[in-house]
């Protein structure tokens, strides 16, 4: 990636989260168009990771994606941040959560919390953690070293421990198993450097983050 200077070593997975008390059954979302259910009105959360919209778009194209935003913009979701977001749908203040990251799946792991994400939505969608030197680093060797190793099976089992995160490129890892037979949206780098930034601002404004 980015002309040879890094690579991916994991990826981080984002896909709707519900709060498992209070959605059940028939509510639970199976595809994105579900989370515009009219019972999430109000009560659904959006946070300023707008860019997931975005990333939806380099699958869906830029209409599709701009009808589905408006939609959920005319739902009057709840906007904050990720963490906040994610306490209130702890605690029940929102039902669902449009999207949500596994960092805070893991924060809600630990907590307990009664939360769980909406699985057979596809497409899933990936970002891509990536290592690499970085230009004029003062210390360029310990760079490649660091990402060698997280290249490693040893670096990736480890990075998989402390962050629940893996590569879906590494047959057998967690990932690898989530994914297969599912549709993934990975960033495509002409996309990255072309659309992304504008696409998130554009939804990011939809959505009422100015």
């Amino acid at each position: 990636m980015l002309n040879g200077g890094a690579y991916a070593f994991a990826h981080q997975v984002a896909l709707p989260m519900y709060n498992t008390n209070l959605v059940k059954g028939p509510d639970i979302p199976k595809k994105w168009e579900d989370i515009l259910n009219s019972k999430f009105n109000e009560k659904i959360g959006v946070h300023v990771a707008t860019h997931h919209w975005a990333r939806l778009s380099q699958t869906w194209g830029e209409e599709r994606t701009t009808q589905f935003v408006k939609r959920l913009a005319d739902m009057k979701p709840r906007l904050g941040t990720l963490a906040d977001l994610n306490q209130r749908l702890h605690i029940g203040e929102v039902l669902l959560l449009a999207t949500q990251t596994d960092t805070f799946m893991r924060v809600s792991r630990i907590r307990k919390a009664p939360v769980k994400w909406a699985e057979d939505v596809e497409p899933i969608l990936l970002q891509t953690m990536t290592v690499g030197p970085i230009k004029g680093s003062s210390n360029p060797n310990a760079a490649l070293l660091f990402a060698g190793f997280l290249a490693s099976k040893k670096g990736h089992d480890l990075w998989q421990e402390l962050q629940e995160q893996s590569s879906i490129f590494v047959k057998g890892s967690p990932y690898w198993n989530f994914v297969q037979g599912k549709e993934v949206v990975v960033l495509k780098e002409d996309f990255m450097a072309k659309e992304l930034q504008r696409r998130a601002e554009k939804y990011g404004a939809m959505i009422g983050y100015r």
